[in-house]
This record gives structure tokens, C-alpha cells and sequence, in this order.
């Protein structure tokens, strides 16, 4: 709604969507004061050209979505420290702060990796804004790996470094391959240029 004058009969009914801020006031105040210095009777027509960029868009996608994906983020956090907490490989001990710092450590890479990014004046994509679910996804795939491989190993292991080297002797494949597998379908997603005009914008 662009001020008090789209309620006159007489006036043009114009919707336009705006993003709030600064400038959608602006806009809507010197609206407003154009069409109401035309006073009651007149018949006023208002256009308007408004530029946005892919990436502008882009990144208010992106901002608008922030809030989801951090949350996405917590929920598998705290999904695999309720499922992991207890199933530790001497019975009755528990394991939920090593499975919490473990499902925290790759969002929380991702977010160092933009941070040196930003340090380096390098830029990042807004595409890259996933980036942490997606690390936490993976990430806690091959913690529930380990995990599984280091409950086989069962408590007739006394010193915690062995039961860890055979835990990964075991697991080591399956998570191996998968990074691999994801390394490199992100590198030929971030080398293609399918999409016309995608491979500037990225």
C-alpha cells in the first residue's frame, strides 16, 4: 500500500511488493506527497522502475531463509545427541558431550570457512548459504559411521586410543568414500555452467 491516495476513487490502484526499509518509505513518502500536492480532484498516474540484481535477490533469499537453516542445523544437532547419547560402547556411561562437539564441528567449519573467506577479500556466493546444513548433514552421517563402529568394538578394549583405531579401521571406507563422493559432486555442481548467465553470477 503506497499511502492514504490509494483509497481515492479517482486514483489508480497500483500493488507493488516492496522489501521494508529505508528506501520502501522513501518511495511511499514521496508518493504520497506527489499525488496528494495534485490535490483531491486530479487523476494521477504513478510508474516507477525498481532494478534488483540476481544477487541482491539472491541474498535476500538467502537472509530470508537464514532462520530455517539454523534451525535445520540445531534439529539434526540435537536428533543425533538424543540418538547417540546413550549407546556408548561400555554400558551405562554416556557420550553426549563428544557427540555434541562432534555434530557441532562442521557447521561450525563452514562458518570459520566463510569467515577466512571474508578475511582474505575473497567473496562467497550466496548460493553458499546452505553450506553449513549441508556440512551438518554429512557430517553427522559419518558420526553415526563411527559411532556404530566403536559400539562393535564393545568394552573388552580398556584403552580408549585402540578402540578408536579400530572404530575407524572399520568406519574409515564408508566415510571416506562418501567425502569423496561429495567433494566431488560439489566441485563439478561449482564448475557448471548449464544455466545461462549462472556461471557470472556465481
Amino acid at each position: 500500500e503506497l499511502g492514504e491516495w490509494l483509497s481515492w476513487g479517482e486514483s489508480t490502484r497500483v500493488m507493488l511488493k516492496l522489501r521494508p526499509g529505508d528506501a520502501s518509505r522513501a518511495l511511499e513518502q514521496r508518493i504520497a506527497e506527489h499525488v496528494n500536492s495534485l490535490g483531491a480532484g486530479a487523476d494521477p498516474e504513478v510508474s516507477a522502475h525498481i532494478a534488483s540484481s540476481e544477487e541482491e535477490e539472491a541474498a535476500a533469499a538467502a537472509t530470508s531463509a537464514l532462520v530455517v537453516l539454523l534451525a535445520g542445523c540445531a534439529v539434526m544437532v540435537a536428533y543425533a545427541v538424543l540418538c547417540l547419547a546413550a549407546q556408548a560402547r561400555i554400558p551405562g556411561a554416556t557420550q553426549a558431550i563428544p557427540v555434541l562437539l562432534a555434530a557441532l564441528w562442521p557447521p561450525l567449519a563452514s562458518l570459520a570457512a566463510f569467515g577466512l573467506f571474508g578475511l582474505a577479500g575473497m567473496k562467497v556466493s550466496v548460493l553458499a548459504a546452505p553450506l553449513p546444513l549441508l556440512a551438518s548433514a554429512i557430517g553427522i552421517d559419518g558420526l553415526f559411521i563411527v559411532a556404530s563402529s566403536l559400539m562393535k568394538v564393545g568394552d573388552g578394549v580398556d584403552d580408549l586410543a585402540e578402540a578408536m583405531a579400530q572404530a575407524l579401521v572399520a568406519a574409515g571406507p564408508a566415510v571416506s568414500l562418501t567425502a569423496f563422493v561429495n567433494i566431488a559432486a560439489f566441485s563439478a555442481a561449482a564448475g557448471a555452467s548449464a544455466v545461462a548467465g549462472l556461471d557470472g553470477f556465481v
